[in-house]
């Protein structure tokens, strides 16, 4: 399972004239699950943040994501993501959470390649019942990344049988 790719070719030029936008591109990457409640199964989608651990935990009964903000590498990843049920890992380690070329030059969130910075994240409901969870990176100004500012969207959807 690896996140999105984009090829994105920016210009130092294009922002020269205005001061507040060089070498700064803003990025949206919005990831949108859908989750089936029957049953049991209908409870609410928790998002938890564990300062301690430097986690982001997404879970409802069926599913839970482990979102890591690994400070010590400069990276933020999927740590795990799991059916609930019967402990089955989905996520395999050494994925991008997220992965782009910026200028030719790739651009992801792992740890291997020590690109960003966790600045802040977002709770929120969402329409008909979702959760909205946004996160807040910046690239390192020493990398590829050089202080581009990612915010990457997840959105939890519940879809009611019909």
């Amino acid at each position: 399972m690896t996140g999105p790719n984009l090829n994105i070719l920016s210009s130092d030029k294009a922002f020269t004239n205005n001061r507040h936008m060089k070498n700064q591109i803003l990025l949206w990457l919005v990831f949108t699950f859908l989750i089936i409640p029957t049953g049991a199964y209908s409870q609410e989608i928790e998002i938890d943040y564990n300062r301690d651990r430097n986690t982001i935990t997404i879970s409802n009964p069926l599913f839970e994501r482990v979102l890591k903000i690994d400070i010590e590498n400069s990276a933020f990843y999927t740590s795990g993501f799991k059916d609930r049920r019967n402990d089955y890992e989905y996520w395999r380690q050494g994925n991008d959470e997220f992965m782009f070329h910026l200028d030719g030059k790739k651009i992801s969130g792992n740890k291997q390649d020590k690109q960003f910075t966790f600045l802040d994240h977002i709770i929120q409901d969402g329409e008909h019942q979702s959760k909205i969870l946004k996160v807040h990176l910046k690239g390192l100004s020493n990398t590829a990344a050089r202080e581009t500012e990612l915010f990457i969207y997840y959105q939890y959807i519940r879809i009611w049988p019909a």
